[in-house]
């Protein structure tokens, strides 16, 4: 993306943004990951380029640049969701059941009481 005309120089999209447009003349034609999703790459060509978060992850905002912005869901919790947006996503494990770990991506992962 070049910021004014006549300039030979290309800007790269940031990363959590890509851009589907040849010769774009400006930042603005980059546009941000979905929610539940990142990008790590710089110039990303394509929303295909926006990773999902995980099942046990969630990540409420645009443009994340990083799989460190997809949060765990808490102790006690489980997602079988890619691409989450919300720790509403995140289910209690069921009554006679618990699990101490964040992030756990089923509800096999919440163990029986004894």
């Amino acid at each position: 993306v070049s910021e004014a005309p006549n300039i030979l120089s290309c800007s790269h999209c940031p990363a959590g943004t890509y851009s589907t447009e040849s010769g774009a003349t400006s930042s603005a034609l980059c546009f941000t990951c979905d929610p539940g999703s990142y990008s790590e790459s710089f110039a990303a060509s394509s929303a295909s380029m926006c990773l999902p978060c995980v099942a046990g992850k969630y990540t409420t905002s645009k443009s994340a640049s990083s799989s460190s912005l997809c949060l765990s869901c808490h102790a006690g919790t489980y997602s079988t969701s890619l691409r989450a947006t919300s720790l509403g996503a995140c289910f209690f494990c069921s009554p006679g059941t618990y699990s101490t770990m964040f992030g756990a991506d089923s509800n096999e992962k919440c163990l029986k009481c004894i």
